[in-house]
């Protein structure tokens, strides 16, 4: 006999279609893992760019808000030489 035909005729028993059944339900298993969890790293990338964007629009606001002449005591602390 050779090598191929030991395979063969092993998963011909039902210890090999055991084998065969689990090794499709890891495989299975361990495909749905990884998907969800590249799904969920893509959703955290996007909350962190909607943070960084709302971030960057406050700041963008309040050094607006610091150039206007209707505020008092507020300087631009872009301009200011300390």
């Amino acid at each position: 006999m050779t090598i191929l035909t030991t395979i063969i005729s092993f998963f011909g028993t039902t210890l090999g279609r055991y084998a065969i059944i689990g090794g499709g339900i890891l495989v299975a298993w361990i495909s749905f893992a990884s998907h969800y969890k590249s799904k969920g790293a893509q959703k955290e990338r996007a909350r962190i760019e909607r943070a960084t964007d709302n971030a960057t629009d406050l700041g963008r606001r309040a050094a607006t808000k610091s150039r206007s002449g209707g505020v008092r005591a507020q300087r631009d602390p872009t301009t200011r030489d300390d």
